[in-house]
């Protein structure tokens, strides 16, 4: 059995679940901070993909 780090940390007093913050979150909340934050998404996107 392989035991991630979100499976471990969920069990953490300390975990926040949470979209904004924590250790887990969706491309969606990613992508809405990148835009938010200056960053053009869609150029960084194709050079991930390119990568």
């Amino acid at each position: 059995m392989h035991l991630t780090n979100y499976a471990i940390q969920k069990r953490s007093d300390d975990f926040i679940r949470d979209e904004d913050t924590g250790t887990k979150r969706r491309i969606t909340t990613i992508n809405r901070w990148l835009i938010e934050h200056g960053y053009d998404i869609a150029k960084l996107w194709t050079e991930i993909d390119d990568v």
